[in-house]
């Protein structure tokens, strides 16, 4: 039961900071850099809440829980794929002189 606690705790520490880390980027790079910290802490919280049903039989939240950090996961792997390679591509073919 713990383990889904301390799981929580982390997903929203990493969320918040990854937020406002990312507030504060100006570089786009780093920008969803930080982005993928707070996604990384979204996913913890899921699998938090997930080991909080199993440990409480509740289904409904285990369902909720993992079922939300495994779309979470799919989500954030195809969309920051996209953003990061069209990023890199961006910036290297927009040189001015």
């Amino acid at each position: 039961m713990w383990w889904g606690w301390a799981l929580i705790v982390i997903g929203l520490t990493s969320g918040v900071l990854g937020v406002l880390f990312a507030l504060a980027q100006h570089d786009l790079k780093r920008l969803l850099a930080y982005h993928s910290v707070e996604n990384i802490g979204i996913i913890a919280l899921g699998l938090g809440v997930g080991l909080l049903g199993m440990s409480t039989t509740s289904p409904m939240l285990m369902v909720l829980g993992f079922g939300g950090a495994l779309l979470h996961v799919l989500n954030h792997a195809l969309f920051k794929g996209l953003l990061f390679s069209r990023r890199g591509r961006g910036g290297a073919g927009h040189r001015h002189a």
